[in-house]
């Protein structure tokens, strides 16, 4: 069967053509670790571009109407910006996979997933270029053997599977690593495949996303530009839409009311010069420079929100 199916990917059957805009994973080096950032470019899904947390992302089989078999090119990966890792290279490595049987369609907050092993019949195919690694054997695939000064875009996987799956979500436990020194593994990558259908409830649309902020990395609050630390360039994003209305957690809404205003700035102050390994807090760092005799770290944040509108406006008039 194995072998069957392998000639028919061959002979181009597992889908007519792969479209790479939509669901795709951005490599960062955030704090000399290698971690990825969901975004998407198609269709709303009704989850915030980019996500709210690192290193996990689904997307949906489609079924192919000629055999019994499904495949996706989606999450896939960008690198756009090479930085240290210039001239070296980048590996993915599959570590292990499971699976969500049945879940709800509309997980309750604080559902705990049931991930259970996979069967010999839910074998998943990673491809890339021309090499294929599976869910049986695992294994590793080079992404760049030698990163380009200009990245490296378009990083296109793809799954194939020997059935059409249906009210199942299966879960790929991925790391990426590089020789580039002093650059850290990812901690694993969760990319999770949906099942195909007509409506959400089919394709377990919903359950999918929770999934993936369930098995996420939360952006750390206040993180405005998504560089895993907290500090004046996001403060900069929060100035620049002050007031603002219709905003999203990128343009400084923080708690996610759609305004820029006095909370997500506390929300920052509370935050400040934190990052994803770890950073001082912003009470100590008002200490430091001599603001202390402020009760609350919204306080300073505020006064340095003012000093910083001000300073926008002299430079406007």
């Amino acid at each position: 069967m194995h072998r069957l199916f392998v000639l028919l990917i061959v002979a181009g059957l597992s889908v007519p053509a792969w479209a790479h805009g939509g669901r795709r994973l951005e490599i960062k080096v955030n704090n000399d670790q290698l971690l990825v950032q969901g975004y998407n470019t198609g269709a709303d899904d009704g989850a915030p571009s980019p996500r709210l947390y690192y290193n996990a992302l689904h997307d949906h089989w489609a079924n192919n109407a000629i055999v019994t078999a499904a495949s996706a090119s989606l999450p896939s990966f960008d690198l756009f910006n090479a930085g240290p890792l210039e001239g070296y290279g980048l590996t993915l490595s599959l570590t292990g996979a499971s699976k969500w049987v049945s879940p709800p369609t509309m997980p309750a907050p604080g559902t705990i997933p049931d991930l259970i092993a996979l069967d010999p019949a839910d074998t998943i195919y990673l491809t890339f270029d021309t090499t294929t690694i599976d869910t049986t054997a695992l294994g590793d695939i080079t992404l760049v053997s030698s990163v380009p000064a200009g990245g490296a875009p378009h990083l296109d996987v793809s799954y194939d599977i020997a059935q059409h799956p249906s009210a199942v979500l299966y879960v790929l436990e991925l790391e990426l690593s590089t020789d580039a020194p002093g650059i850290a593994a990812s901690d694993t990558i969760y990319t999770i495949l949906s099942p195909d259908g007509a409506t959400p409830a089919e394709k377990l649309h919903h359950a999918a996303l929770y999934l993936e902020s369930y098995l996420g990395t939360p952006v750390l609050d206040g993180d405005a530009n998504f560089d895993g630390n907290v500090n004046a360039l996001d403060l900069s994003v929060v100035a620049s839409n002050w007031l603002g209305t219709d905003k999203v957690f990128g343009e400084g809404d923080f708690n996610g009311d759609g305004f820029v205003n006095a909370l997500d700035l506390s929300v920052l102050g509370a935050n400040w010069l934190a990052s994803a390994s770890g950073g001082a807090a912003f009470d100590e760092t008002v200490a430091a420079i001599g603001l202390g005799g402020i009760p609350e770290p919204t306080s300073a944040a505020t006064l340095i929100m003012l000093g910083a509108v001000g300073m926008m406006r002299r430079r406007r008039g």
